[in-house]
């Protein structure tokens, strides 16, 4: 089983959580998402960069699914390669959960800035290539109880 690991980092501290820490799909949703009910992300803001042509199955399901905006910000045309489109999409914190479940689903990259009041409060990596990272400020929480907290979770789920 892979380790908890808490890192400083740019916005305050990072929580990294390794995919040896999972069993399944399942169990990794499940517990990135009691992580994130530690942050009350529901009264954030979220925007999050995707790359259309990359995820077409999550961008798709995203856009069916969950009530958010989308902007292109960039246009690609390649001769061999069909139009790429990076989208950035603006949604409430209450869906989150949803963008979550299924990058986890989907086995998808998903980036995302949380905001409160434009300040930013956590930053989220989730599915990247060795695991997943919460990033939160320290100025907004507690490192030391999310800490335990998150400790507890773990030993719960597993």
């Amino acid at each position: 089983m892979g380790n908890l690991k808490f890192v400083k980092s740019s916005i305050g501290y990072c929580i990294y959580l390794d995919d040896n820490l999972f069993n399944d799909c399942e169990t990794k949703f499940e517990t990135i998402m009691a992580v994130m009910e530690l942050f009350s992300f529901e009264k954030m803001s979220v925007k999050s960069e995707q790359y259309a042509d990359d995820s077409e199955r999550f961008f798709g399901d995203i856009i069916k699914n969950i009530d958010c905006k989308t902007n292109i910000l960039i246009q690609r045309h390649s001769f061999f390669k069909k139009t790429c489109n990076k989208v950035e999409i603006l949604f409430n914190g209450g869906e989150l959960n949803k963008f979550i479940e299924v990058a986890v689903k989907q086995d998808v990259t998903f980036e995302a800035d949380c905001y409160d009041k434009n300040d930013i409060c956590m930053q989220l990596l989730i599915n990247s290539n060795d695991g997943s990272c919460i990033h939160f400020n320290d100025k907004k929480f507690d490192i030391s109880k999310i800490r335990e907290q998150i400790k507890e979770i773990l030993k719960m789920n597993f």
